[in-house]
């Protein structure tokens, strides 16, 4: 097996099983949580204490850092079965927390760097298909985590599409921004949203295309937001808010969200888990090794800023030192 050529920087990782025992027939994507270079992404992934790794890195500046060959496994994904089979790549995040943006130069050698190991390995297409079974995975399908973030979520189908057009497949598709739109009845597109899958704001406005203002709509009836009135509110952002502490607690968050207070709080609910946990859907893992590289500061400063998830950032930041 050979390595991408597009390697800008190279500090291999302890961190691996050496050789893979699969064949590669899969691109595994992940987001570093962070903005970091390629050069400081390999100190994170050097020490073996650490217990991860990935085969590449991109940085917000384009350039491509590679931790594992391909002829390695590394060990990314929570899944030994899809990192035997998967090249996986991190990318870093020019946006800390909301959508987990990625920069335009990362985006596109993500595309360039998965055409280039699909050539290389036989791969004559790429294949999103939502879960474990494509050719094209993430690492929310493997552990409890939302890794890559929303903002590369909701472009997954797009880059599959985009990778597979340069391999002389299907056509690339239209991102102007105009008339495509993803395929489905509203009631289900609304439930991939409030999944997560197409991220927030601008993210699920590109995702969603054309249909963007009636599945907001059905979004924000199933999770009690009613009338029109609310139709432009982002209640997920709103909800994350409310975890982060800017509403406060009780009546005062009450009066805070005014008519949203019911839908807010159920997706506050939904994101918190049934029981509360702090551990629900929030990406504990990626906050924790944010925690670590000292994005959050110590002592009280860490504890405002983490809010409720605090007591779980905290316990999992334990158990990586």
């Amino acid at each position: 097996m050979s390595n991408s050529s597009l390697v800008n920087h190279t500090r291999i990782s302890p961190n691996r099983n050496s050789p893979r025992n699969q064949p590669i027939s899969k691109i595994t994507v992940h987001h570093m949580a962070g903005n970091l270079s390629v050069e400081t992404c390999g100190s994170v992934f050097a020490p073996s204490s650490r217990q991860a790794s990935a085969n590449y890195g991109i940085g917000s500046d384009g350039r491509v850092g590679m931790y594992v060959e391909e002829k390695d496994r590394s060990w990314a994904s929570s899944s030994s079965w899809n990192d035997n089979r998967a090249v996986t790549i991190e990318v870093a995040n020019d946006q800390i927390g909301g959508d987990w943006h990625v920069s335009d130069a990362a985006w596109n050698k993500l595309v360039e760097l998965c055409a280039d190991i699909c050539r290389r390995n036989g791969m004559t297409s790429l294949t999103w298909t939502g879960d474990k079974n494509g050719s094209l995975t993430c690492h929310y399908m493997f552990a409890a985590t939302s890794c890559p973030g929303p903002y590369l979520k909701s472009r997954m189908a797009e880059l599959a599409q985009s990778v597979t057009a340069r391999l002389g497949g299907a056509s690339a598709p239209d991102t102007s921004g105009g008339s495509s739109a993803p395929s489905g009845s509203v009631t289900d597109l609304a439930n991939r949203v409030i999944a997560g899958e197409f991220g927030n704001g601008d993210a699920r406005k590109a995702a969603l295309g054309s249909r963007y203002d009636e599945v907001q709509a059905e979004v924000n009836r199933i999770l009690g937001g009613g009338s029109s009135s609310s139709s432009s509110v982002d209640i997920d952002q709103m909800a994350r808010d409310v975890i982060a502490g800017k509403y406060g607690n009780g009546d005062a968050r009450k009066a805070a969200l005014g008519p949203n207070y019911n839908a807010v709080q159920a997706r506050v609910n939904e994101i918190l888990g049934a029981g509360g946990s702090a551990t629900g859907g929030a990406d504990i893992d990626a906050l924790a090794r944010a925690v670590i590289r000292g994005d959050y500061g110590n002592g009280e400063e860490r504890k405002r800023r983490l809010g409720s998830l605090y007591d779980a950032v905290q316990a999992r930041v334990n158990q990586l030192l």
